[in-house]
């Protein structure tokens, strides 16, 4: 990890920074090992090595860049980040017939998050984001024996959220109601990104109400 940050003023944080990490191989566990291409021509049965169960590490080089700005005399902080994604030998999930398996293949993302908190006072408490994000795989093998394009499964394009918080004191108390929620664009729930597993774009609203004594106990 290698970072920069930088503080123009007390209210200021400008940063800029990236990350190397590693996500260790493995094998995959065939529990159908029928060779349905004839690929191997070995009396249509998959030979069990290691080049055919056998997926290598991945590697990520993740960039970032961003700021965080405090104003209205501390009650307010506004964050915004962007991100670039470069990846090697991701790790590809997809389900091949009844069979989980996992493939490497180079991929990217890129995006960015943008989120104001605002504490006006009087016990309110309000909050609001979006975020943004484009991936792509380059080659996730498919159960027709080739490999697709895809994207990033469970990874919306687009994700807004929204929060109101208001807090009161109560017979030495503290009492509390907030409303939340989020909207996701649709999104894929799989690797291969098959029409089956498109989620459509949805909203999930909470409401809650609480008390707890003075101490939080």
């Amino acid at each position: 990890k290698a970072q920069l940050n930088f503080k123009p003023t007390t209210h200021w944080l400008m940063y800029a920074g990236w990350n190397r990490g590693v996500k260790g191989g493995g094998f995959n566990s065939p529990l159908d090992v029928t060779d349905y291409q004839g690929s191997f021509n070995n009396g249509g049965v998959i030979p069990l090595t290691d080049a055919n169960m056998k997926f290598r590490p991945e590697k990520l080089d993740a960039y970032e860049a961003g700021f965080k700005f405090d104003f209205w005399d501390g009650r307010a902080r506004l964050n915004a980040s962007g991100f670039y994604y470069d990846y090697k030998d991701y790790q590809a999930f997809s389900l091949l017939g009844v069979t989980p398996q996992v493939s490497n293949s180079d991929a990217r993302a890129h995006g960015g998050e943008i989120e104001l908190q605002v504490a006006p006072g009087g016990g309110f408490t309000f909050a609001g984001g979006a975020s943004f994000l484009h991936s792509s795989v380059a080659a996730v093998p498919d159960v027709f024996g080739s490999t697709i394009p895809a994207e990033f499964p469970n990874a919306p394009h687009t994700s807004l959220n929204l929060l109101a918080r208001y807090e009161h004191a109560l017979m030495g108390a503290i009492a509390s109601a907030q409303l939340d929620g989020r909207w996701n664009d649709k999104l894929f729930l799989e690797g291969t990104n098959s029409e089956v597993s498109r989620e459509p774009a949805h909203t999930v609203l909470n409401a809650s109400v609480s008390l707890a004594n003075a101490e939080d106990t």
